[in-house]
């Protein structure tokens, strides 16, 4: 903070950081019922499926965290496990179809959240944080990972 008591740029990334992941957690709870780590797992897997390791990667977690929350959505219905068509090895992940529902409504929910966040912002500052944050994303991935 400086002598005015204004938060530095630094200090407001990480408290905004900080309050929107708590947001993301409670939303999972209440929307889905599941811890959100579940939950992204589930909302990255809107996306294709994914291996094991690519879930690890993407989420920046361990591989033993990712097998035991995968190992729980499996148990829940929500994901499948099939073996890579080129890798035997590699396990890959799908949505079934309530696991697609799950997904979709804590994405629905999170999409609700972020249109909270900006409905104060005018046009031009949304464009404007639009182009930002992928540039910021990108530059963050290339540093420290995906």
């Amino acid at each position: 903070m400086d002598h005015d008591g204004e938060l530095s740029l630094g200090q407001a990334f990480r408290r905004f950081s900080r309050l929107y992941a708590k947001a993301q957690r409670d939303l999972s709870d209440e929307a889905i019922g599941l811890p959100y780590s579940e939950g992204m797992i589930l909302t990255e897997l809107l996306l294709g499926p994914r291996t094991q390791q690519e879930l690890a990667l993407i989420l920046g977690a361990d591989k033993t965290w990712i097998s035991r929350s995968v190992r729980k959505l499996v148990d829940l219905g929500a994901i499948t496990r099939m073996a890579h068509h080129k890798d035997g090895r590699a396990v890959v992940l799908d949505l079934t179809p309530k696991g697609f529902e799950i997904a979709e409504k804590l994405d629905q929910a999170l999409a609700q959240l972020d249109d909270m966040l900006t409905a104060q912002l005018t046009d031009r500052d949304r464009e404007t944080l639009h182009q930002l944050l992928p540039a910021m994303t990108d530059t963050l991935a290339t540093n420290v990972g995906p």
